[in-house]
């Protein structure tokens, strides 16, 4: 049976209704998560600017960990339920620089987060920091491209 952990702001209603959305995304995954857990997570793009993202946390039989964090567009019923759909599903990853370990949150966000320890499913990446930093070149010859186009 899978345990529901869920520590966000909701009213019971709320919380009951990602229960069973979680629930059902969940149900009838071959050796699916043993427990899901969902709590609030304050990133920060700026050191004066935070936005509340939530972090949806599987743990597997095996004791391993994913964790996901849903941008407030997907903080519903509907949007939690398909990250977990994706996750367990092998198409969404978190992807970490490969070089200073920051997180990208979406296109243009990327963040230093502590315990990035054991990710199921984990991509590396490079942030514009350290692109700018280890293929300056490159990436000056790709603005010019585009610059010509």
């Amino acid at each position: 049976m899978t345990r529901i952990v869920i520590q966000i702001a909701e009213s019971p209603e709320g919380k009951a209704a990602l229960r069973a959305s979680l629930r059902a995304a969940a149900g009838g995954q071959p050796g699916g998560p043993r427990t899901i857990g969902l709590r609030p997570a304050l990133l920060y793009r700026t050191p004066v600017e935070g936005i509340w993202w939530w972090n949806l946390t599987l743990t597997s039989p095996a004791a391993r960990g994913h964790s996901l964090l849903l941008a407030p567009e997907e903080q519903t019923v509907a949007g939690v339920a398909e990250a977990l759909r994706q996750a367990l599903s092998g198409q969404r990853f978190t992807v970490i620089c490969a070089s200073c370990g920051r997180l990208r949150m979406d296109a243009d966000s990327w963040v230093r987060r502590e315990r990035v320890r054991d990710r199921a499913r984990l991509s590396h990446g490079l942030c514009p920091e350290c692109q700018l930093k280890l293929y300056p070149a490159e990436l000056v010859q790709r603005v010019r491209t585009r610059a010509k186009r």
